[in-house]
């Protein structure tokens, strides 16, 4: 695929968080075989790229606080509209505003929500405004989101196109262990904690020198990540740092720097007001680093395990005070932060891996392309098994029906739950007896015999099989509803055998006719059953089956609303597609067609009530009552009902 990402400032990643989420991300796609190019401002991008197989296209902005990001979104969103790809990936809110444009040029769009960014102290009122209204456009207009956490995910309200995938960590086998950079800045090695990010408000490094400034102790404090920008605010920070002997600032250092850093620090502290889902806490917990943090629910979600205890020590909030205790405390227990720590780096190593996170994307890549849940995407086609499909319609009471690209199979990718309607309306049996006549006079003709041994599969509450039975035929019925086989028992007193047709014990080669009456489109493997059907079929014997035409003109016209996209119908055949089924398993067809039904009227207010609208299908039937015609038999015949007989002609 054709990947383009938005909203980072540039690669390598030296500014934050989204710039680290994204060169992980965008090398472990790359290796999956896509394409991936993003786009960066010019004065965070100090090469042309391409980084560790990311290419970068670098467009101008105006290098302000407010008009920064905005700016070349904008700008990135107009180049990549023109460009021939098959995803753009916004990374944060603010940028996907624009993601509308990419919809009304047809582009697939992904966004990842990294935090609720109107959330950070640095905003003002409008800006707060602004991002609030980004977020909206963007979970609106966005095939697919992701959120990095289940603390946002779970703020969106449900929505099938949210997607959980979290930030990922480095693998410290690529960084082997060194202590060169720490010697150079006067460390000797767990002598120091450790701050790792920008110098902005939301991150509370003023927080952590205030309560730096508490601790009676020789330990020191290095505080490694770029600038923000925000020069007010970095003034004062320096100015505070300089104030302390004990603090080192780095500013930006590399991977290979700071993952030393970490493995050599005596604690990481996290003192953020806000937090998405901290990448730096990740990587310290992958590098063994005991850790101190906020109370955050992004941090709990980290750094909790599995059977519910802590694997960080917390302070209470970000104040000064809360953050010197838990610091004291993490100092003063050496050897239970260090076995917490190692339990907190096997947590993470298993949990949060960056190949892990790079396909879960590539799933989502998947389905925005292609309309698919990752779950859906998995589906194959239950007569070719082909992965190839398209998207029907995305829903219908049968759930969300997809198109086999390679045969034409049509089958339900997502059956909702048995929805709630009314009971239905029981035709009169004289109805039953006079469409059981006809299907059986049609087969009558074709095989020039009248009688034999008749297999019913799904004969429900057996008006079929009883209808069968009067006409002569030897019927055994089998239906894998027990209360409907009850009530078949207590009306007809049927030869019934109740389970699964695939499963339950029947005599090979014994029966001259097999009849599916409105079944097939239940069966999740027509394979399988075709070849029960041809252990229990007589050579020359045949095979009727009466099922849904779903190359109905009334489909085509109703769409998802079809009477025959009911929750219990999962599969779907035009009548080209099931005389394939059944050639390709050894049956001739010499009947395919169209038929009607004999119904009542009454029957026929309850179909339009139960699927279309209630109220017409309740003042039908009163009418149909009142004229005392509600039980009248008419002939009907829609044209989405089809009747098929094959013979078995083995080879």
């Amino acid at each position: 695929m054709k990947i383009r990402m938005i909203g980072l400032k540039g690669l390598p990643a030296m500014h934050g968080g989204v710039e680290r989420h994204v060169e992980e991300l965008g090398a472990r796609l790359t290796e999956l075989g896509h394409d991936v190019t993003a786009y960066s401002r010019p004065w965070y991008t100090p090469s042309p790229g391409p980084i560790r197989g990311i290419k970068l296209k670098i467009l101008p902005t105006i290098h302000t606080k407010h008009l920064d990001a905005t700016v070349h979104s904008f700008l990135s969103t107009l180049n990549v509209i023109r460009q021939d790809v098959d995803v753009v990936h916004y990374h944060g809110i603010g940028p996907a505003f624009f993601c509308v444009l990419c919809r009304l040029a047809g582009k697939k769009v992904v966004t990842t929500i990294h935090f609720r960014d109107y959330l950070r102290s640095k905003w003002g009122a409008f800006a707060r405004f602004a991002l609030r209204v980004a977020e909206k456009v963007a979970v609106r207009f966005s095939h697919r989101v992701i959120t990095v956490s289940h603390d946002m995910e779970h703020f969106f309200e449900p929505n099938i196109n949210i997607f959980y995938i979290p930030n990922g960590t480095p693998d410290p086998e690529n960084f082997p262990p060194a202590d060169s950079f720490i010697k150079n800045l006067g460390l000797k090695g767990h002598d120091y904690l450790l701050y790792v990010g920008r110098i902005s408000p939301e991150k509370g490094p003023h927080h952590l020198l205030k309560a730096f400034r508490n601790i009676d102790s020789d330990i020191r404090l290095v505080m490694a990540g770029g600038s923000n920008h925000n020069t007010v605010f970095e003034t004062k920070v320096y100015e505070a740092a300089s104030n302390d002997p004990r603090v080192i600032i780095t500013g930006y250092v590399d991977a290979e720097k700071v993952a030393e850093l970490y493995r050599n620090a005596r604690a990481f502290v996290l003192s953020s007001e806000q937090e998405g889902m901290p990448v730096a806490l990740l990587e310290a917990l992958a590098f063994g680093c005991p850790a101190v943090c906020v109370d955050l629910p992004a941090v709990r979600e980290i750094a909790t395990s599995h059977d519910g205890k802590p694997l960080v020590h917390y302070a209470r909030d970000h104040s000064p005070s809360s953050l010197t205790a838990a610091i004291k405390e993490i100092l003063a227990d050496r050897e239970q932060s260090l076995k917490r720590a190692e339990i907190a780096a096997r947590h993470v190593y298993n949990n949060f891996r960056w190949k892990a996170i790079a396909e879960a994307t590539q799933s989502v890549y998947i389905g925005a392309v292609t309309g698919f849940s990752p779950e859906e995407n998995a589906l194959r086609c239950p007569i070719c098994n082909s992965g190839a499909k398209k998207l029907e319609y995305e829903f219908t009471r049968s759930g969300r029906i997809m198109k086999c690209v390679d045969c034409g199979m049509i089958y339900s990718a997502s059956p909702p739950p048995r929805q709630k309607m009314p009971p239905a309306y029981t035709d009169t049996p004289d109805s039953y007896l006079a469409n059981a006549r006809h299907r059986l006079s049609v087969l009558s003709h074709i095989s020039k015999t009248e009688g034999g041994r008749l297999l019913d599969v799904g004969c429900y509450n057996g008006h079929f099989s009883a209808a069968a039975r009067s006409f002569g035929y030897e019927v055994t019925s089998v239906e894998p509803n027990p209360l409907a086989a009850q009530q078949a028992r207590k009306l007809y007193d049927l030869d019934l055998i109740v389970g699964d047709f695939e499963q339950v014990p029947l005599p090979q080669a014994h029966f001259d006719i097999v009849s599916f009456i409105q079944v097939f489109e239940h069966l999740a493997d027509p394979l399988v059953a075709m070849a029960r059907i041809r252990d229990v079929l007589k050579p020359g014997g045949y095979l009727l089956v009466e099922l849904p035409a779903y190359d109905a003109v009334s489909r085509k016209i109703l769409g998802k609303r079809w009477r025959q996209f009911i929750s219990d119908h999962s599969r779907f055949y035009t009548g080209a597609r099931f005389k394939q089924l059944l050639e390709s398993q050894m049956f001739v067809v010499e009947y395919n067609a169209k038929v009607g039904k004999i119904m009542t009227p009454g029957l026929l207010a309850d179909r339009i009530g139960r699927y279309y609208l209630r109220p017409l299908g309740n003042a039908i039937g009163a009418v149909a009552s009142a004229v005392a015609i509600a039980d009248r038999k008419f002939s009907l015949n829609m044209r989405d009902i089809r009747l098929v007989i094959a013979r078995y002609q083995p080879l």
